[in-house]
């Protein structure tokens, strides 16, 4: 059980988008932004759903495992609409 608490609490701090368990939601209007997670995140589902929706601007995803859309057991979507 500890061990599940400091999962969960790593990927709360930490989501970006990223549903593990539930549901998580990132929508961004604009912006040149830098996404930078461990994992877990950046509209990943694990045993849940993640989105991560950025509508404009020229962005950097920098992430380690689990992340940009992935889904295992739950769907995950990383959608950048517009920009380099």
């Amino acid at each position: 059980m500890i061990l599940l608490e400091m999962i969960i609490t790593s990927v709360l701090l930490d989501v970006q988008g990223g549903g593990l368990l539930g549901a998580e939601a990132l929508y961004d209007l604009e912006g040149d932004d830098i996404y930078e997670a461990k994992g877990i995140s950046q509209g990943a589902g694990i045993l849940g759903t993640g989105l991560l929706l950025d509508k404009k601007g020229s962005d950097t995803y920098i992430s380690i495992t689990l992340s940009q859309g992935v889904g295992s057991l739950g769907g995950g979507l990383l959608l950048d609409k517009q920009g380099k």
